[in-house]
């Protein structure tokens, strides 16, 4: 695994951490509430785009087209 130095982890009230990374060679956002187990939950992000997670775990971030395909807030 390999954590993005362009965006900080963001963490919720629920102890869920987002964090942009690449694991097994896909690039993207995932999530962990363990700290051992990550779930995907977007890809294709750019370093320094930036995301959002919320009390309930739900994730968001921008996606821009040189990104992969679609542009637009996921």
């Amino acid at each position: 695994m390999q954590v993005s130095p362009f965006n900080r982890p963001d963490i919720n009230n629920s102890g869920t951490v987002a964090f942009e990374g690449s694991v097994g060679g896909v690039h993207g956002i995932y999530t962990t509430n363990t700290g051992t187990s990550v779930t995907l939950v977007g890809t294709a992000v750019g370093g320094g785009i930036g995301f959002s997670i919320n009390k309930s775990g739900a994730v968001a971030y921008r996606r821009d087209s040189s990104d992969g395909p679609g542009r637009g807030i996921f």
